[in-house]
C-alpha cells in the first residue's frame, strides 16, 4: 500500500528516527510495524493456491528475514544491518534508500556432456540480486542510480552460501529444485 509504505518512510527518515530507535527500539519497531501494515504477496503465472507459488513466497520471506536480522544468518553471512555498520565509515551505500531484494536463475553455465545430450547441475541455480530503491512523490518504489554496497554484499553472501542455506533450511531445497525445473 503506497500510503502505508510512505508514512513508513517518513517515519524511518525523521530526524528523531536514529534516537527513538536506540532509545526504545522494540517501541520504535512495533510502530513502524504499524505504521507500515502487513505485506500484500501475489503469485503471478501460478495457481494462488499451488504448492509452488507458496514455496517461493516461504523462501522469499525468510531471505528477507535473514536479511533484515529478523532470523540468525549463519556464518559467515551478516545481515544487511551488520554489512552496512561495515560500510558506514565509508561514503559508499545509499544513505536514504530502501532495499529490494529477489531470487533469480543465476547466469552460470551448465556443465554437459560432447554430445550436448546431458546436462548436470554441478551447482545451485538459484541467486539473490539486489536493488536499491527511493520512494517517488505518489509513494511508489522507483530505483535509484546509487547503488547499496551493504545489501549487495548480502545479496551475494547468501548466492555464495545457498548450499548451506539449503541444508539448514528445507525451504531452499524446494526452490532449488524449482529453479532447476524450471531450467530443464
Amino acid at each position: 500500500d503506497p500510503e502505508r509504505l510512505t508514512a513508513a518512510y517518513e517515519m524511518a527518515r525523521s530526524s528523531s528516527a536514529m534516537r527513538s530507535m536506540q532509545r526504545q527500539p522494540d517501541r520504535w519497531t512495533e510502530e513502524w510495524r504499524q505504521k507500515l501494515g502487513k505485506q500484500h504477496a501475489k503469485v503471478i503465472g501460478l495457481s494462488q493456491d499451488s504448492p509452488t507459488g507458496y514455496a517461493l513466497l516461504i523462501a522469499d520471506a525468510h531471505m528477507k528475514r535473514l536479511g533484515l536480522g529478523l532470523e540468525r544468518c549463519p556464518s559467515p553471512m551478516k545481515s544487511y544491518w551488520q554489512e552496512k555498520a561495515i560500510f558506514a565509515n565509508s561514503s559508499n551505500g545509499a544513505d536514504a534508500s530502501m532495499v529490494r531484494w529477489w531470487f533469480s536463475v543465476s547466469d552460470q553455465k551448465i556443465p554437459m556432456d560432447p554430445d550436448r545430450k546431458i546436462y548436470h547441475f554441478s551447482s545451485s541455480n538459484v541467486q539473490v540480486l539486489s536493488e536499491a530503491q527511493m520512494m517517488n512523490a505518489k509513494g511508489e518504489r522507483v530505483a535509484t542510480n546509487s547503488p547499496d554496497f551493504a545489501a549487495d554484499t548480502f545479496a551475494k553472501k547468501f548466492t555464495r552460501n545457498f548450499d548451506r542455506l539449503q541444508r539448514d533450511n528445507p525451504v531452499y531445497g524446494r526452490l532449488r529444485h524449482i529453479f532447476d525445473l524450471a531450467i530443464a
